[in-house]
């Protein structure tokens, strides 16, 4: 199997990991605040990534390091701020219009800047994903006539964040020889030291919070923290070191989608006829770029 086609596979799973993953996560924002689980997420994954990095071969190399800890501040971190905050002003459906965007300035970013080979059938499944994805927002977007200015920045500015976290880490693994675990530990390191420098201005309440939950919603912001941060940033990052940046945002952004399914399969609600449209766009997508 081809490193492209491994890449495509990881980029899967670390969609499905997460999609299912914020459904939880919803839910616990609406219990403890977004600020709150973006923190307690990242250092579920921290920990989890500490015990593989200390349980196996690895080595350290100062300039990817300092890449993949400014990729965790600027992206898991402070770009996580900036997209909750749209979701919150302009609702999921414009955002994800936005999101849209990063796959199309990757493929430049590929072919000019990482000098990456771009074959057609990877065009052509960006341009289904992107088609996928923006008729789910047009679905949604008739809930919100009037579009927020601070939303739509905040929204932008995320992405933009996201997107330099993306590039950060990818550069890094062009220049050293990081594995996916050492580089995933760091990128966590470098989210903790994001909310604990935040913490002193906007005090987050970890343990109380964590403590006021009942037993059941303790066990969930656990388990799912662990599936939808560590496994899915484990598959993401090895995704990002094997493939092009614009096919793996391109899957990663399709990830709305494959949470309304969930949903529709966990609350029992029947898809509708643009939800199955945009699933068999996905995945002939994603079987053009298995193949290309």
């Amino acid at each position: 199997m081809k490193n492209a086609q491994i890449a495509t596979l990881f980029a899967l799973s670390a969609n499905l990991c997460f999609s299912i993953s914020t459904i939880y996560f919803a839910i616990l924002s609406k219990k403890n605040g977004s600020l709150w689980m973006n923190c307690f997420k990242a250092i579920i994954a921290t920990i989890s990534f500490s015990a593989l990095f200390l349980f196996s071969d690895h080595q350290i190399f100062v300039t990817g390091s300092l890449f993949f800890l400014l990729s965790g501040f600027i992206g898991l971190g402070l770009g996580d701020i900036f997209l909750i905050k749209g979701f919150v002003e302009l609702g999921p459906a414009r955002t994800l219009i936005l999101f849209a965007f990063q796959p199309i300035v990757f493929l430049f970013v590929d072919a000019l800047i990482l000098n990456e080979h771009i074959h057609l059938k990877n065009i052509l499944a960006v341009t289904l994903f992107i088609i996928c994805l923006i008729l789910f927002a047009l679905e949604n977007i008739k809930k919100n006539k009037s579009w927020n200015l601070v939303g739509l920045y905040a929204a932008i500015f995320g992405i933009f964040l996201d997107g330099t976290g993306v590039y950060l880490s990818k550069k890094a693994f062009i220049s050293t020889q990081f594995d996916g675990s050492t580089a995933n530990f760091i990128r966590c390191l470098g989210a903790i030291l994001f909310f604990l420098l935040l913490s002193f201005f906007r005090p987050i309440k970890l343990i109380k919070k964590f403590q006021e939950l009942d037993k059941n919603l303790k066990f969930k912001a656990i388990i799912f923290s662990f599936i939808g941060t560590f496994l899915s940033l484990f598959f993401y990052l090895n995704a990002i070191k094997l493939g092009v940046l614009s096919v793996i945002t391109a899957i990663s952004v399709t990830g709305p989608v494959l949470t309304t399914i969930f949903e529709s399969l966990i609350m029992k609600r029947k898809p509708s006829k643009t939800m199955l449209l945009c699933l068999i766009l996905f995945l002939c997508a994603f079987s053009l770029n298995f193949t290309s």
